[in-house]
């Protein structure tokens, strides 16, 4: 390397090192330690910023003990402050950098006007509970980063980041001004609260679910979605332009005498609501004030609109609000009675003291009908036992435990038939107890439930997995049916490698086609019928006594099962009038003796097949040359 490349690095090194030592050295009195941050300060503490420069002054107060709220001074008005830009510069002055410092007594005659801080471009206060802190700042630095500052006349000199400087320029010319009028925003909302002409005309409150209910012009929820899709248009409102501050004449803008008054209470005990009063609208928006000011804003149309929403149209039509719950439905209608009721994954359907399994889709979509249940018109100045509804006809929904003791209850009351409406909807009169006034209701529902729990019950009344069942007992009937029907047992090892069928008693092999026939109907015992049985009465007409009934009975023995009646077992007794044989399934600890139901013709010929096959035919072994015939 020559010699010329070596020297020119190490002159601009020594350049750098006497450059820092004359800034970083001066610090006085030897003490050449400077401090990372200065000044030193806490935001939490400041509770006053006053910027001056450029010809304008920036006046910002921190509204009360609120960390988050802050006011700027227009005129002799307060007017809410952005806290966010408030809050960017505190956090500017907070980490703001020193590059060097430069003790005020090395300072020749005391000339700062060197650093452009002997008339300072801007300067801020910032006031708190200890002594305020003054910053003034100059001239920006060559490299152009960092910027002189000082702590008031006669002070030492920093050189510092730039940062908290720019800030407070755009502050003190922009104004610093928010624009949204309200400081809560719309999950903050507890109460809102709209009067005109000293009359409340809407008053809606949030409860500890985040539901919205209205308490004025009436009592009921409101469609949560719409309400807070208003609700929003309201507590985000942004200004669109300011008209006046400390404006003297209101009647120009409407806000003598507002049309109405906007109250948001935010959520918290003792916390005031904000007022806003509205004024005068127009096709493109509406002048608003905050109530106890003089500053006359301009904001958009959709605010005026969400404020003057009709209340009704914000109304929730859901009559239930069953949300995805209910575990139980409890149906005590006249000429009907009856329980749905989830057991564990499934569902069971219990008339009087017998219970029968129940198709879960079909309950689950009844579920659906109930949770979009819909109101077709309110009548909440109408009493409800004018109308029928006494508390006689009932459905009741047992909910969720979650929070409680117990598990709650949506009880729905029904009275007289209400008018056809549009499209010849039927509808009824009904409530819910203890949460509403008198509905009309959308009928279609109620008469699904009025129709029984039949058409609840599950489509099999026999479910086996094939796989499970070892062995068949099949025993013919005592009528002419019966006759037709040949005894058998089948049985077979699941733990064994050779899992074939085999005849109990009987000679020669199972027919595997009719064995096989035979256990694909079990697998699913369907039926479309489920009739009340009552043995005394019940048991001539369709022939299905236990010990010897008109067509067989049927026992699978189950094997490596939990949980199950190992011996289920099917009674098929007469053909019924209307086609197909009269069944019942009798398990141990499950439905039984309460119920009947109408098998197919080929599921009873599928379990009537022949199972055990015929012999061969016996043929005589042929003679042999000189043996003689026999006589």
């Amino acid at each position: 390397m020559k010699p010329r490349n070596v020297l020119v690095p190490l002159v601009i090194a020594a350049l750098c090192a006497v450059a820092w030592w004359v800034v970083a050295g001066q610090s006085g009195k030897g003490d050449n330690k400077m401090p990372s941050i200065w000044p030193k300060i806490a935001r939490a503490d400041v509770t006053s910023i006053v910027a001056k420069g450029q010809g304008s002054t920036l006046e910002l107060r921190r509204r009360g003990t609120s960390g988050d709220h802050w006011d700027t001074l227009v005129g002799t008005e307060l007017v809410r402050a952005d806290a966010n830009a408030v809050d960017d510069l505190l956090a500017a002055f907070e980490r703001q950098a020193v590059r060097g410092r430069i003790a005020y007594a090395s300072i020749k005659d005391g000339n700062v006007a060197q650093y452009g801080l002997q008339k300072p471009d801007i300067s801020v206060e910032l006031k708190g509970p200890a002594e305020p802190v003054v910053v003034r700042f100059g001239s920006i630095s060559r490299e152009g980063q960092s910027v002189y500052a000082d702590g008031g006349e006669k002070t030492d000199v920093w050189l510092v980041a730039r940062d908290a400087m720019d800030q407070t320029i755009a502050g003190v010319s922009g104004g610093m001004r928010d624009k949204r009028l309200f400081d809560s925003s719309l999950y903050d909302v507890a109460t809102l609260e709209i009067v005109a002409d000293g009359v409340t005309r809407l008053l809606a409150t949030r409860d500890i679910s985040q539901i919205w209910r209205f308490e004025q012009p009436f009592k009921g929820y409101a469609n949560n979605s719409l309400f807070e899709q208003e609700l929003a248009q309201i507590v985000n409102v942004e200004v669109v332009k300011w008209e006046e501050f400390g404006a003297p004449d209101l009647v120009k803008y409407g806000l003598d005498k507002p049309q109405c008054e906007v109250r948001v209470t935010p959520k918290g005990e003792g916390r005031p609501a904000e007022v806003l009063l509205v004024g005068k609208d127009s096709e493109k928006g509406v002048f608003v004030m905050a109530a106890g000011t003089r500053s006359v804003a301009f904001v958009g149309r959709r605010f005026f609109d969400a404020a003057s929403s009709d209340p009704i149209k914000l109304r929730d039509l859901s009559f239930t609000r069953l949300g995805n719950d209910g575990t139980a439905i409890d149906v005590r209608l006249r000429g009907v009675s009856y329980k749905l009721e989830k057991a564990g994954p499934t569902w069971e359907a219990t008339v009087g003291k017998e219970t029968r399994p129940a198709d879960g889709d079909k309950v689950k979509a009844l579920l659906d009908r109930i949770r979009g249940w819909q109101t077709v018109e309110f009548r909440d100045r109408d009493k409800p036992e004018d109308f029928g509804v006494t508390g006689e006809d009932l459905v009741e929904i047992t909910l969720t435990s979650i929070g409680r003791d117990a598990p709650g209850k949506l009880v729905l009351l029904f009275g007289n038939d209400g008018p056809p409406r549009a499209n010849d909807m039927q509808t009824v009169c009904a409530m819910r107890k203890d949460d509403g006034q008198l509905e009309l209701v959308d009928a279609g529902p109620l008469v699904t439930l009025r129709a029984g729990a039949q058409q609840f019950f599950r489509g099999d009344v026999l479910n086996l997995a094939i796989d499970s069942i070892s062995g068949i007992d099949r025993e013919p009937g005592s009528g002419a049916e019966g006759t037709k029907i040949q005894r058998a047992s089948l049985s077979r090892d699941l733990n064994a490698s050779d899992k074939s069928w085999k005849l109990n008693g009987g000679v020669g092999n199972p027919d595997a086609e009719a064995v096989n026939e035979m256990l694909a109907a079990l697998r699913s015992v369907p039926t479309d019928a489920w009739l009340p049985y009552d043995n005394e009465k019940d048991q001539d007409r369709t022939g299905l006594s236990r010990a010897r009934p008109d067509t067989m009975i049927v026992t699978a023995h189950l094997a490596n099962v939990v949980g199950l009646d190992p011996d289920p077992t099917l009674i098929i007794g007469k053909k019924a009038p209307d086609g197909g044989y009269f069944g019942r399934v009798v398990v141990k600890d499950g439905p039984g003796g309460g119920w009947m139901f109408i098998l197919s013709n080929e599921f009873v010929a599928a379990l009537s097949r022949t199972i055990e096959k015929a012999p061969p035919p016996k043929v005589d072994a042929p003679k042999k040359p000189d043996e003689p015939e026999k006589k």
